[in-house]
């Protein structure tokens, strides 16, 4: 169970009721993808779901990435209250972090960023979207 699930959303393939489906089952539940700092690479509830490494991870961080796509579908589906909580959340946790260097993910548990490709430009667009979004600036 991974994060790619929200590709299909992002494109519309499934359609508007089949994709909230999706979402309520998988992407906004704690047990799967809706951590405290959502969307893991890999769901909280599948046994590959460890921090196995430092640095870049496809099977346990959250990814700007994703939050950047997750833009797309979102709000369109219905989902702008969930959209503006992980704003916060990753706006809190680049804004606390005693680093300036954006790096790709987030720690989806402890809001820490990992320590790989810094000055990542997904996740330096999303922070500029999602304050511009929250705060008008």
């Amino acid at each position: 169970r991974s994060i790619s699930i929200t590709n299909v959303l992002t494109e519309g393939v499934p359609g508007q009721e089949l994709g909230n489906q999706i979402s309520t089952r998988y992407l906004h539940y704690p047990k799967e993808f809706w951590t405290p700092y959502p969307f893991p690479a890999i769901s909280s509830g599948d046994p590959a779901w460890v921090q196995n490494k430092s640095g870049n991870s496809w099977g346990f961080y959250s990814q700007g990435l994703t939050c950047l796509r997750s833009m797309l579908w979102m709000e369109k589906s219905g989902h702008a209250k969930e959209m503006e909580e992980v704003r916060e959340k990753w706006v809190a946790s680049w804004a606390n972090s005693k680093t300036t260097q954006f790096g790709q993910e987030l720690h989806p548990i402890t809001g820490q960023p990992s320590d790989c490709s810094q000055y990542y430009s997904s996740c330096m667009l999303y922070f500029l979207h999602a304050i511009r979004r929250l705060y008008g600036i």
